[in-house]
């Protein structure tokens, strides 16, 4: 995608490729989570007990939420 100008037709098509496929794994079971208007979204992401990094690699991190449901 990125050898190709943003304005060309292969570079939309990569685009909507990646986009796409990225989606298909945002606020999944298995997949990554990511805040946003779902509530369904913040528990599993609240819960979450697999790591994706060490916790010494982590340098600085944001969290915002509107609340958790209980």
């Amino acid at each position: 995608m990125y050898e190709h100008p943003r304005s060309s037709a292969e570079y939309q098509a990569g685009l909507t490729e990646y986009v796409t496929a990225w989606r298909r794994h945002r606020n999944v079971e298995g997949g990554f989570w990511v805040a946003s208007s779902e509530p369904d979204a913040a528990e599993p992401a609240a819960l979450s007990t697999g790591s994706v990094c060490s916790v010494g690699v982590i340098s600085s991190i944001c969290l915002i939420a509107t609340g958790l449901r209980s």
